[in-house]
């Protein structure tokens, strides 16, 4: 069978899916995920993670998009805190926890083994957040300070992963770790606030809007491209075109919202693309043979997240419901993660140890994928709603 035929048979048995565990009250997108796992498993084919990434692109420009300058500005500090908490929290949980259960691992000292892996889980899903947010509907202070914590902690994860890659010896662009991530990041965000302008100027000249839903995925796909290519961050660039595009729309005679309006009409295509082939990159084999080490890995960064979100939270004066219950909404995780793991194939000394990891990674991020939407919609439903 052609890659075509399955990538089509898959999306039509993830709109299937998907619409049975709506009617059981789960989140939609697990039922992606299920359908990928087990596409994977019965046609044994490796759908190329291009399509996934560009996929996480468009979610990344939506994200950016709902987010509220003024929303921001007035959590902006328990937004800071409550990130940079859960960057810390897990962290220093897999540092503390994982030399209990060994002393090395694969020949490589479990001390190591447990930073890489505390940089690695420090990122959280921003396609999980925006599924589950928009499938619900959900909105309010605790909604802007979810998106707002998930739009800057990628930024701290990919900083605190390469101050980690510092320490080991490791080299990345051919500079320092820490110089590669200021350049990744800054330069991310101002090839994205460029952009938006741009988006936003020439997003005014077309009289039809049926024009603009191909204007505006050409700049998505452009700015994807380019940040590839310029070894920037995508996320951060994509996350940084909506954002900014939305900000100067607001003083421009052209409404922002058609801006937003042509990517919001396919947005479930785009989550059930990502969401599908992330299930067909899981590998069972890892599950099987390190179940117990994925296991604690999940367990461990639920842990770090949810106590350094909390302790943050409240030093930050947050209200009582963000220090109860923004950590559990943060427990999803993907691309970005998998993104940071690839890289240390290129680290020497830990070439055996990296595709471990590597599969380790997924393997946790497909369960946290399926745990954490679970336990935000929850949240969302029981917890929060109540309150508003």
């Amino acid at each position: 069978m052609n890659d075509v035929l399955i990538l089509g048979a898959l999306i039509l048995s993830a709109v299937f899916a998907g619409t049975v565990f709506s009617r059981l009250h789960i989140p939609r997108l697990i039922a992606y995920l299920v359908v990928g796992v087990v596409f994977a498993q019965i046609f044994k084919v490796e759908l190329g993670h291009s399509l996934a990434e560009l996929a996480l692109g468009f979610i990344a420009f939506l994200v950016g998009g709902s987010l509220h300058l003024e929303s921001i500005q007035s959590q902006r500090k328990v937004i800071f805190a409550t990130a940079f908490g859960g960057v810390l929290g897990v962290i220093v949980a897999m540092v503390l926890i994982l030399p209990l259960f060994a002393s090395e691992w694969m020949g490589v000292s479990i001390f190591i083994v447990a930073l890489l892996l505390g940089g690695l889980g420090t990122s959280t899903d921003p396609a999980a957040i925006e599924a589950v947010t928009q499938e619900l509907g959900s909105h309010g202070d605790f909604v802007t300070t979810l998106k707002g914590v998930v739009a800057i902690d990628d930024a701290m994860g990919v900083i605190a992963f390469a101050l980690i890659l510092s320490w080991v010896g490791a080299s990345s662009l051919g500079w320092t770790p820490l110089l590669g991530a200021v350049y990744e990041i800054a330069g991310g965000v101002l090839l994205g606030l460029v952009m938006a302008k741009f988006l936003v100027w020439a997003g005014s000249l077309f009289n039809q809007v049926t024009l603009v839903m191909p204007f505006v995925f050409a700049m998505i796909l452009f700015v994807f491209g380019l940040s590839e290519w310029l070894e920037l961050s995508m996320l951060l660039a994509l996350m940084s075109l909506g954002f900014f595009a939305h900000l100067f729309a607001r003083h421009h005679s052209f409404q922002g919202r058609h801006l937003f309006a042509p990517v919001r009409h396919f947005e479930e295509m785009i989550l059930i693309v990502f969401f599908s082939l992330a299930g067909v990159a899981f590998v069972p084999e890892v599950l099987l043979e390190y179940g117990h080490w994925v296991l604690l890995y999940v367990m461990v960064r639920m842990l770090g997240k949810v106590g350094g979100v909390a302790l943050f939270a409240r030093y930050s004066g947050a209200d009582l419901a963000t220090q109860k219950w923004l950590g559990l909404s943060l427990l999803p995780q993907a691309g970005v993660a998998i993104g940071m793991a690839l890289i240390l194939k290129e680290v020497p000394g830990l070439e055996n140890v990296a595709e471990v990891l590597l599969g380790l990674l997924v393997a946790g991020a497909v369960l946290n994928e399926i745990l954490g939407p679970m336990i935000l919609k929850w949240v969302l439903i029981s917890k929060i709603s109540k309150k508003s």
